[in-house]
């Protein structure tokens, strides 16, 4: 929905109208989907773990209901919400029951409130922190069909490189 004209009814001083949100359909995700079954009550192997090579990014999504309006506002919903390939897959695979480390490059800007959503999720974060980038970020513009379009800046996430491996990574883990 794209801004409103100025009522002009006296008093208004010129004002725009104030427009209500209409609601958007909500994207299936990880939280929309049943909880998978218990895993069987066995003992990990030595080396059962799973390590995650990838990306964690703060995800910055906008639901809008009506097209967008180039060069005036279009109403949405926003939310800031966890996310990257890799962050989706170590989540997920902790869900299952998985013992799960991720190794990612963030930056100083949001590598606390990444590290707690993924120890959260049954994630151990080996998270690098980049002094120079900021941790990736991606906005979805999400319409009222829920098709989505996205814009991202890679920030740290495309820094990870052979000098943040450690060969204590792989320390209790059977599978990369």
């Amino acid at each position: 929905m794209s801004r409103a004209a100025p009522a002009g009814g006296p008093g208004d001083r010129g004002r725009p109208e104030v427009l209500a949100v209409p609601e958007v359909p909500a994207v299936p995700g990880p939280t929309d989907l049943p909880d998978p079954p218990d895993p069987p009550d066995l003992p990990d192997p030595p080396g059962a773990g799973l390590l995650v090579v990838g990306d964690v990014v703060t995800d910055v999504v906008a639901r809008h209901a009506e097209p967008l309006a180039p060069g005036t506002d279009t109403a949405a919903r926003i939310a800031l919400r966890p996310g990257g390939a890799g962050a989706n897959v170590a989540c997920w695979a902790a869900r299952y029951g998985a013992r799960v480390r991720l190794l990612a490059r963030v930056g100083a800007d949001s590598a606390d409130w990444h590290r707690a959503v993924l120890h959260a999720a049954g994630v151990e974060p080996v998270l690098r922190i980049d002094a120079e980038s900021p941790t990736a970020v991606v906005i979805a513009l999400v319409d009222a069909s829920a098709e989505r379009t996205m814009v991202t800046d890679s920030g740290a996430s495309v820094r990870l490189g052979p000098e943040d491996w450690t060969g204590d990574l792989l320390d209790g883990i059977g599978h990369v």
